[in-house]
């Protein structure tokens, strides 16, 4: 019985750990592209890094292609990256790159 205790309370003590977050910050002009998306999270990953702070609303704007924002608006999403979905492409290469990729909102 003491040891089913002793392993039970290592699970709990491990389970209750929280994972190291080693973060950085993507501003804008690390996003101007699909390959530089790329090349920033691949970047962030050869750092020891295991998570991306991605600017998805920048200067007014949303970085996805939003009917909220064209609803109320007129605008679907940045104009500064027409037909794009920078948020789509910053997670898919955060994952593809093993990095936990969260939403940063600027102005």
């Amino acid at each position: 019985m003491a040891m089913v205790l002793f392993l039970l309370s290592l699970v709990a003590i491990e389970a209750g750990r929280a994972a190291e977050l080693r973060g950085a910050w993507l501003a804008r002009d690390s996003l101007g592209s699909r390959e530089a998306i790329a090349r920033a999270m691949n970047a962030l990953a050869e750092a020891n890094f295991n998570t991306a702070f991605v600017d998805f609303w920048s200067r007014g704007y949303p970085a996805w292609p939003s009917e909220v924002f064209w609803r109320e608006t007129g605008i679907l999403g940045d104009p500064g990256w027409p037909g794009r979905d920078v948020v789509q492409e910053s997670i898919e290469e955060g994952h593809r790159a093993g990095l936990q990729v969260v939403a940063w909102l600027e102005y």
